[in-house]
């Protein structure tokens, strides 16, 4: 597999010809590289920062370059000696355990921590539960506490006495650790608990970045003697995103005090700003340290005859003044050669919407595009895209109906934009729409509807990916999408999880020609990526 050029650091640059640069180490030794496979990013004071084609920075460094793709699986290490622990497994009276729950059970229960890195649908719920209700009854533990997202606290107080009536736990929203006053109150409450804490971590990816507030929040202020943590998508990026997840458990997992570290031992930075990770370095040590406190439980393994889902693709055409304005938007790009990542976002988000089906009138591109000057004048117009409108007319909606229409089944309709989704809406009257707006309550009885059949479509927000099960349904539409594999994913095993007994159908809107192609080869990519804990991984 071919990499992208690598970030290496040097302490000056000697001599320079046409073809080449001599750049020179830190221990003073010279290396002429051709300018052919070498980018210099800039200059610091007593430092140079340059990216250099994967041969050349092995030559120099002597470091072992290893893809994205690497895989994690199934290279050894062993729980750290005062993580170990143990008790009798106590079996839920009241739920039947598929078929592999109980051999993740049997492995989370002798560790301390432990992740729960399972497909969705596969029971991690139910398997933590067994886990902490155990140790409660055992006496190991005095409390148990759940940090989930808002929408899934319901179903966490609902589920855990489904299995254990007389399971006692807290719930709290994982969405409220930041640093509002909300944080205060959960800090509190769980400060004042006494005796030993088992604390669940549910959606452990929202953890996953490192600049982000809950990241840090979660892992400074609920620290507890057992933990695990519960997603069935630890990688969105690169292998850096596990390094808050297992932080939230110990940071002895990882043998590192902070990011830094982490990141200089295993991750390797380039890209075109020298700052993304582009490879890895010592996969082996860091999976022999994180695979101990790994257990991974896929949907064919709990379901063998579990039915495929299939991805379909239709294709359509932007209007003229969609297409102008992103023509308008590349332009900008290609002027700027270079634009800060706000701007970035702005542009990419607005490119979204045109191919979502937001239609600019000539005013409104002359308005943020006709007279664009320096970066910071052409930053202000950019601002101004808030005046551009959803048109209910437009190609998009046009292809989601063509594709309805010889249809009577149930669909789910996942959308980014509320524009979309209401105009959807009117499009379909006997639809159900579910995004923020819409408190819990509302939402459980249009989930229920739609499970009755009294609802043919219902309409979700791609943002609220998270505890619906939606087996009764086999049929999804992306009518827009968005760069996380993460939600994707999520959303589409809405249908896709134990219980189907029909192939999902999974059709993708997709404008020729935008952002959306894009969007589809970076999932792509992302795809390969992610699976780095999988056996076969090429």
């Amino acid at each position: 597999m071919s990499l992208p050029r690598i970030r290496k650091d040097f302490k000056s640059i000697g001599r320079t010809t046409p073809n080449a640069i001599e750049f020179i180490d830190f221990d003073g030794k010279g290396y002429w590289v051709p300018r052919s496979i070498c980018t210099l990013i800039k200059e610091k004071r007593d430092m140079v920062i340059a990216t250099l084609a994967a041969f050349k920075f092995e030559e120099i460094t002597g470091v072992e370059v290893e893809p994205l793709t690497t895989t994690f699986a199934s290279l050894g290490g062993e729980v750290l000696p005062h993580h170990r622990t143990n008790c009798p497994i106590i079996d839920s009276k009241t739920t039947t355990y598929k078929p592999g729950q109980l051999r993740c059970i049997e492995s989370a229960i002798k560790s301390r921590y432990m992740a729960l890195l399972c497909d969705a649908g596969t029971g991690k719920t139910f398997m933590s539960c067994t886990v902490a209700y155990s140790r409660w009854r055992s006496g190991l533990v005095q409390n148990i506490v759940v940090l989930c997202p808002s929408s899934l606290q319901e179903q966490w107080k609902e589920l855990s006495k489904e299995y254990f009536p007389d399971i006692e736990i807290d719930v709290f929203s994982i969405h409220s650790a930041s640093y509002e006053k909300s944080l205060e109150r959960i800090k509190d409450a769980y400060r004042n608990k006494a005796g030993v804490t088992q604390l669940i971590v549910d959606e452990s990816h929202l953890c996953k970045n490192q600049s982000a507030k809950r990241s840090r929040n979660i892992e400074k202020s609920f620290n507890a003697d057992y933990c695990m943590v519960l997603t069935g998508f630890p990688i969105e990026r690169n292998a850096g995103d596990l390094f808050y997840q297992f932080g939230i458990m110990s940071r002895e997992i990882l043998g590192f005090e902070n990011y830094g570290q982490f990141q200089k031992s295993f991750l390797l930075l380039g890209g075109d700003d020298g700052e993304q990770v582009v490879a890895y370095q010592n996969t082996k040590e860091l999976a022999a340290r994180i695979n101990p406190y790994i257990v991974r439980l896929t949907k064919k393994e709990v379901e063998p005859n579990l039915p495929e889902k299939h991805y379909h693709e239709i294709y359509f055409d932007m209007s003229e003044n969609q297409m102008k304005a992103y023509q308008a938007i590349n332009g900008l790009i290609a002027s700027y050669g270079f634009l800060p990542k706000n701007k970035q976002y702005q542009l990419g988000t607005f490119s979204q919407k045109l191919a979502s089906g937001y239609t600019p009138t000539d005013e409104e591109i002359n308005a943020v595009f006709g007279n664009l000057g320096k970066l910071g004048e052409g930053a202000d117009n950019v601002a101004r895209i808030g005046a551009v409108s959803f048109d209910a007319n437009n190609n998009r909606i046009k292809a989601l109906q063509n594709l309805l229409s010889d249809k009577p089944h149930q669909f789910i309709i996942w959308c980014n934009y509320t524009d979309e989704i209401h105009a959807i809406a009117e499009l379909l009257p006997n639809a159900g729409i579910i995004n923020g707006e819409r408190d819990l309550k509302q939402r459980d009885k249009l989930i229920n509807d739609f499970k009755e059949g009294e609802l043919q479509y219902i309409i979700i927000s791609i943002a609220i990916n998270e505890g619906f099960n939606l087996q009764c349904c086999y049929n999804e539409v992306f009518y827009s999408d968005n760069y996380s594999r993460t939600k994707a994913e999520n959303a589409a095993d809405r249908c896709h999880r134990i219980g189907q007994d029909r192939t999902v159908n999974i059709y993708k809107l997709i404008a020729r020609n935008s952002l959306d192609e894009r969007i589809k080869k970076v999932r792509e990519r992302k795809t390969k990526i992610c699976n780095i804990f999988n056996e076969n991984n090429d």
